[in-house]
């Protein structure tokens, strides 16, 4: 059905309801009046008529109401309605109640085109036919007929401008498709805005429009009223996320706490790039490091990286077949002018050429290796050097107030394979540093050295070179042959350096453990040993003071200490232990000023070499030498003196050497104070005897006197009782009288005795010859 149809139906059911409405009407009116019977039948049949023609308009109306929508099946029930009234009024008697009168019908000339009605007062009343529309021939009413009717017409506008323009009557609807939602107009003039009333039964179509968020209440993050679309407006939509600017969208929070958006997060972030980066504000000179310590400071990477450099930063491998040669000086030359560690990683490291390196003047280098037992430089070619470290010419002061350089070296070792003095060398190390107060020039700790070939190869050389201190280094040739040397050190006339110092060192299989040459004073040994070596300690120069020799082993084939042209020294507490035949323990040439003490000396078992030899020593009277408190054991002569003057001996022991002391050459202004002599003596008593007499042969001893005391201990008999006869001894003979306390005669036999003699010594020249107390020692033979 079209929508002029349907308008249709619902205007013929309007008149149907109206017909039926006036046949109601009528009706009653016909109920009113049963007193006239005559109008009343009239009337009825009028009614009648009127309702013939309301059923038909009725029927037209059903007609249409059943193609019709809902309202003309209203209009059709309407019509039913009206026809049963209808019918109920003509099957009663029209007449008029009791004491009622009717009025006359009026003239039929008035009646024309007129229907009969009742006034307010319940007379005859004519109605105007005109008034009372008529179903067509098509069974419709004439559109004439129809009273205006008040209809909602509904319009459909995209915005209030088209809205105030609508030719609309108050109830129309205007349906805003901008808004959502529905305005009806409840006033004339449509124009005005106030007129409009908002419709709120259109809330989910509102809602699903694209502004439809704007409507729905919300609350901001700060608690204020908002709108679900205000706060949307604030979050951006995925299109801008994706943008390049989209992180500036997005809010955040900086390390600090401070609000910011990611973008400026990111802002404060380093690129990949530039975090792996190496150029200028790049990498470590970008990225930032504290300590976890309290009071610690924020740094660069890169400042702390400069506090140690590793040789692997310059290319270094350290496999043993790579040439590290230019890494190493690339390295050094870094750190040229500038206090650094250079890091040394584990690794065998080749050196094909030698390396120079200038310290200069405030340079401050300390090499440091990952440990001696994980770190080997070595040099690749015979007679090829490893490093020379040089420094500024001419007499350079320590306490200075531009410092001279200074280099130290720890937990590494060295190779070479040796040469002559500076082919060869694993270090040489020419400083410049020579003069002034005490000061650490160079170090060395935990390091180890070691020389393969090379009868004079030497490991580590100085020159001109002062302060140098070891400590727990070991010094080694590998081929076992007791070849090269370990440290020599020496220096130019007028340069005099001083200070070298070795704590708890070790030289092993070497020709030379230490050689001292000229120009250089102050040596200090502590704690060290010297094994398998051909001389431990060597100091060969023309007049130089001051060394300390305490507390160290040597275990030599030739010299143990050598000292010549070496004044003020002293040698305390050391041991010596003879290699083979001929080693003397302690050598002193030309010196004075020295004290040799508290040493314990054995000699090889041929009863061979010097424990102590002393020669030439001028001493003056001020600055004597002081030899005494030593046990020498097992050597040839015990102690040898040749041509010295100003010395002072003082007790001493020894056991088992062929001489005590043998004196040659002059030797004048000597003083002693005795020592004490022990000698094993084995005799045979031919036949039995009361007392025996018994002489022992002492001359071999260089006693330039007889005893003072003397004692013979044996054994053998246990009450046998000796007597020393000091009446009938000489110099070079101790008799003894023995008998035994029972009073029986002494078996004939071979007995073994211990002979002890407590004497001064020296024949010339004594200042003083104290007695000695008596040594008895019982010891069987």
């Amino acid at each position: 059905m079209s929508f002029s149809d349907t308008q249709s139906a619902k205007r013929y059911a309007a008149i149907a309801e109206v017909a039926a409405a006036q046949a109601k009407i009528y009706a009653q009116e016909l109920e009113e009046a049963p007193n006239y019977a005559s109008e009343a039948a009239a009337s009825a049949e009028a009614a009648a008529n009127s309702s013939s023609s309301a059923s038909q308009y009725a029927g037209n109306a059903a007609e249409a109401a059943t193609s019709s929508s809902s309202s003309a099946s209203a209009a059709a029930s309407s019509a039913a309605s009206a026809a049963s009234a209808a019918q109920s009024a003509i099957g009663q008697t029209v007449r008029a109640p009791q004491g009622e009168t009717l009025s006359p019908m009026p003239a039929a000339s008035s009646r024309q085109n007129k229907y009969i009605a009742t006034d307010s007062a319940g007379g005859i009343a004519l109605v105007d036919r005109s008034t009372i529309p008529v179903l067509d021939s098509n069974g419709k009413l004439p559109v004439s007929t129809i009273p205006a009717i008040a209809l909602t017409q509904p319009f459909v506008v995209s915005n209030q401008a088209a809205m105030l323009a609508l030719d609309a009557q108050p109830g129309d609807i205007a349906k805003r498709t901008d808004l959502g939602y529905s305005f009806c107009l409840a006033a004339s003039p449509a124009s005005t805005l106030s007129n409009w009333i908002q419709l709120t039964d259109d809330v989910l179509a509102q809602l699903g429009l694209s502004s439809g968020a704007t409507q729905v209440g919300a609350t901001s993050l700060t608690g204020a009223s908002s709108t679900v679309q205000a706060e949307l407006s604030k979050k951006p939509d995925s299109a801008n996320l994706a943008a390049s600017t989209g992180a500036a969208a997005i809010g955040a929070l900086t390390d600090s706490g401070s609000a910011t958006t990611v973008q400026g997060a990111l802002d404060l972030k380093l690129a990949i790039a530039k975090i792996i980066g190496t150029g200028p504000g790049q990498g470590a000179k970008v990225v930032g490091t504290i300590q976890p310590f309290t009071n610690a400071v924020a740094r660069t990477q890169d400042d702390k990286n400069l506090e140690t450099i590793s040789v692997k930063d310059f290319g270094a491998v350290g496999d043993g077949v790579a040439d590290d040669t230019t890494a190493f000086s690339n390295a050094l030359n870094a750190l040229y002018g500038k206090n650094g560690c250079l890091f040394i990683p584990a690794g065998n490291y080749r050196i094909t050429s030698r390396i120079d390196f200038d310290l200069g003047l405030n340079t401050h280098i300390e090499i440091r290796g990952a440990g001696n037992n994980l770190v080997e430089i070595r040099a690749a070619g015979a007679s090829q050097s490893v490093f020379k470290i040089t420094g500024p010419a001419g007499n350079i002061w320590l306490n200075s107030v531009t410092p001279n350089g200074t280099i130290d070296f720890k937990d590494l070792s060295f190779a070479c394979y040796g040469g002559f003095e500076s082919t060869g060398v694993c270090l040489e190390i020419q400083t410049g540093c020579v003069l002034g107060g005490p000061s650490k020039n160079t170090t060395f700790e935990n390091v180890t050295f070691r020389c393969d070939n090379g009868w004079w190869g030497v490991q580590v050389l100085f020159h001109n070179t002062a302060q140098i201190h070891f400590t727990n280094c070991m010094f080694f040739s590998a081929n076992n042959v007791r070849s090269g040397i370990g440290v020599k050190i020496d220096c130019d006339e007028n340069r005099d350096g001083s200070g070298l110092y070795f704590n708890q060192c070790d030289f092993y299989f070497l020709n030379y453990g230490v050689y001292h040459g000229d120009h250089f004073e102050g040596v200090s040994f502590n704690g060290c040993g010297f094994g398998n070596c051909n001389y431990g300690f060597t100091s060969i120069c023309v007049a130089e003071s001051g060394a300390s020799i305490t507390n160290c082993g040597f275990d030599c084939y030739v010299e143990g200490i050598h000292l010549e042209g070496l004044y003020d020294f002293v040698i305390h507490g050391n041991t010596f232990l003879a290699m083979g035949p001929g080693t003397s323990g302690i050598v002193v040439i030309g010196g004075n000023g020295f004290t040799i003490i508290g040493n314990k000396m054995s000699g090889w078992d041929g009863q061979s070499g010097t424990g102590i030899f002393l020669q030439n020593n001028n001493a003056s009277l001020d600055r004597t030498g002081y030899i005494g408190q030593n046990a020498i054991n097992n050597y040839d002569i015990a102690m040898s003196v040749n041509g010295s003057n100003n010395l002072t001996f003082g007790d001493f022991s020894w056991y088992n050497c062929n001489l005590d002391t043998l004196l040659s050459g002059t030797n004048t202004n000597i003083q002693d104070a005795g020592y004490t002599l022990s000698k094993s003596v084995v005799a045979t008593l031919a036949s039995s005897t009361a007392e025996w007499t018994l002489s022992v042969d002492i001359s071999s001893r260089k006693l330039t006197r007889k005893p003072v005391y003397a004692a013979l201990v044996s054994n053998s008999l246990s009450n046998m009782v000796i007597r020393y006869d000091n009446a009938t001894s000489t110099n070079t003979s101790a008799v003894f009288k023995i008998t035994l306390a029972s009073g029986a005669n002494i078996p004939a036999n071979t007995y073994g005795f211990a002979l002890f003699i407590n004497t001064p010594m020296f024949h010339k020249n004594i200042k003083k010859a104290p007695k000695g107390a008596l040594y008895l020692f019982y010891n069987s033979f």
